[in-house]
């Protein structure tokens, strides 16, 4: 029987449109004493999302009208409460070519159903973190350096820089502007590699080296770059507010 975890309390959207799925799941955050807010289909998913933040959204990926894939979609292209939130698909396949699709159509992570209090435990217990562990090794450094709150608000100032760059490229790719979109990339090339976004730096770069016109196909990878870099700072701030010095 799992024990429960005396986590700091999340607030949670969960969307599955199996009602006896939906509240078992509920039972079991609630029980580990998170505020949950359920939602029964793809669109009402959406409307949650779009009128609060939440700290975690899980999503059934194979809802009525909206699938869970086409809901995190939504949310990650347009600025809103949880564009840069941590949401997890859950899905009843768990095959390696299932999760990439996941990760691909902007999903943190998948667990497979039926969801047990076992994975929402490792769920909520361990924030998502930087995978590559390079790049990971690149932020622990920097915290040892610096200690925590030197390099957490340095880190923070790095997540808001991203939160701008990011919205320059969202106008740059809506108006085809080449000039902005290597404006972006120059800025990029050296602070993601200083706080560890290597995958990021390294497009950066290459977009960079391209001359004085950039290629506008590379606008939605950068962009997905930096949005993946946002959760990871975001999630070793998370780590970093739970650690004193």
């Amino acid at each position: 029987m799992s024990e429960q975890i005396n986590a700091p309390s999340k607030c949670i959207l969960l969307a599955d449109d199996s009602l006896p799925g939906l509240l078992a799941v509920k039972a079991m955050l609630c029980k580990r004493n998170h505020v949950v807010t359920t939602a029964a289909d793809g669109e009402e998913a959406v409307e949650q999302a779009y009128r609060q933040a939440f700290d975690l959204l899980l999503l059934d990926e194979h809802m009525p009208g909206l699938r869970g894939s086409q809901v995190v979609a939504a949310l990650r292209a347009e600025p809103g409460p949880n564009q840069q939130a941590r949401i997890i698909a859950l899905s009843g396949e768990s095959s390696p070519e299932v999760l990439a699709t996941m990760r691909a159509a902007g999903f943190d992570d998948c667990i497979a159903k039926p969801v047990t209090a076992e994975q929402l435990d490792i769920l909520l217990e361990v924030p998502a973190v930087v995978e590559n562990s390079e790049e990971s090794a690149v932020l622990e450094q920097l915290f040892s350096d610096l200690g925590n709150a030197a390099a957490s608000r340095l880190l923070g100032l790095f997540v808001e820089e991203l939160q701008q760059l990011t919205s320059r490229l969202r106008s740059a790719q809506a108006s085809s502007d080449e000039e902005e979109l290597l404006a972006v990339a120059h800025i990029l090339k050296n602070s993601a590699a200083l706080y560890g976004a290597e995958a990021l730096a390294e497009l950066a770069s290459n977009i960079n080296e391209q001359g004085e016109r950039g290629d506008m196909s590379m606008a939605q990878p950068l962009l997905e770059h930096c949005e993946q870099a946002v959760r990871a700072a975001t999630a070793r701030l998370a780590v970093a507010g739970g650690n004193t010095q």
